[in-house]
């Protein structure tokens, strides 16, 4: 037969790179829905083919498709609804491409009772549906509506490995299980919800408050009352420390063990170390007493120079403030560093005054 067409190599290499893109657009196609269905576990495949059997190839078998959704979990029922949507644009598309589809595609005015079956199925799963009947007996055609998933729900329980994992990986966390089925965590008197709510136990006199996983608690490990209580039981430390200290100064000096720090006992250690008692000179009661700072107690230790004794006025004020600088330092929580060193002030200022009391003593002797 005679040759009526020659093709040249430039309209052979354009008609095989139109058949290459037209093959590559078919794969684009297939790629989404084949890569989720590969990445599913065997037994979900098995009840999304069953599933389908309930309503594909001639007729819909109704009870079969209840006991179906009975199997299903409510990460099931989201993949199947995704399942379905892939389909949808793929070279194989399947007739619904959603659950709802499904539902108001095969179920007619007599399968009331199936359609109410189902939701009460997907209600226990946390997914809202509703459906609307044109009288007591008849559903209206239509009608079946998936409302979404429960914000309390089980369907949202996903929440919990993925936006709202800090709370189940936090310490002390502890699972329960709520009314509506879902999964909520106790923590550090409150309890977490999985839509990023929390309320203080007990939940039904307390109102609802926001969390994130950048919330403090979660940040630092340690709950904002947490926090509250150690630094209570710092300030409670620093208060048994000084007053033991205290109770020390006073058994060495032979008075009683009060642990309190006062301007009698400021006057005692100042006889002790003068070796002899101090007439206080009379306060003017013209002028308001000037208050000068001790120089007798330091930090570092107590300074054995010969000293004057002062007015009970200006050792009170001087003890005033040695008490309101106390109280700004507990303020604000010391470093690790601060503590140590404010441990060793401490030992080295214990130490100082009890040698200086001791060889006061030998040297009046």
């Amino acid at each position: 037969m005679k040759k009526l067409y020659f093709l040249n190599e430039e309209e052979k290499n354009r008609i095989l790179n139109l058949h290459e893109s037209a093959t590559k657009r078919q794969y684009l196609m297939e790629t989404p829905l084949t890569d989720f269905y590969d990445k599913l576990p065997a037994e979900t495949k098995k009840k999304f083919t069953a599933m389908n059997n309930t309503w594909q190839d001639g007729g819909t078998r109704e009870g079969d498709m209840l006991n179906v959704l009975k199997t299903f979990t409510a990460d099931d029922y989201n993949k199947y609804n995704q399942y379905l949507l892939l389909h949808k644009n793929s070279s194989d598309p399947l007739e619904y491409s959603s659950f709802q589809e499904i539902i108001n595609g095969e179920m007619g005015k007599d399968n009331l009772q199936d359609v109410i079956n189902i939701t009460n199925q997907l209600k226990n799963m946390g997914v809202n549906a509703t459906y609307v009947k044109d009288n007591i007996a008849d559903l209206h055609p239509n009608s079946f509506k998936i409302g979404g998933p429960d914000t309390k729900g089980v369907a949202s329980d996903a929440n919990w490995n993925s936006i709202y994992a800090c709370v189940t990986k936090a310490k002390g966390a502890t699972p329960t299980t709520l009314s509506d089925k879902s999964t909520a965590y106790i923590l550090n008197g409150y309890v977490y919800y999985n839509n990023g709510f929390k309320r203080k136990q007990p939940v039904k006199t307390n109102k609802s408050e926001k969390y994130t996983c950048n919330s403090p608690e979660f940040k630092t490990g340690v709950s904002t009352e947490d926090k509250a209580k150690k630094l209570q039981q710092y300030k409670q430390q620093i208060i048994t420390n000084t007053s033991n200290t205290t109770k020390q100064i006073q058994k060495f000096l032979g008075l009683p063990e009060t642990g309190i720090m006062d301007s009698g006992l400021l006057q005692k250690i100042n006889e002790k170390l003068n070796g002899k008692p101090q007439e206080a000179p009379k306060a003017d009661v013209t002028t308001q007493p000037k208050a000068e700072p001790l120089q007798q107690l330091t930090t570092a230790g107590v300074k054995t120079q010969q000293l004057t004794t002062p007015s009970t006025e200006q050792l009170t004020a001087g003890l005033q403030q040695q008490q309101q600088k106390a109280a700004e330092a507990a303020k604000t929580p010391p470093t690790n560093k601060e503590k140590r060193q404010e441990r060793r002030d401490l030992r080295a200022s214990n130490r100082a005054e009890l040698q200086a009391l001791k060889d006061k003593q030998r040297g009046n002797q």
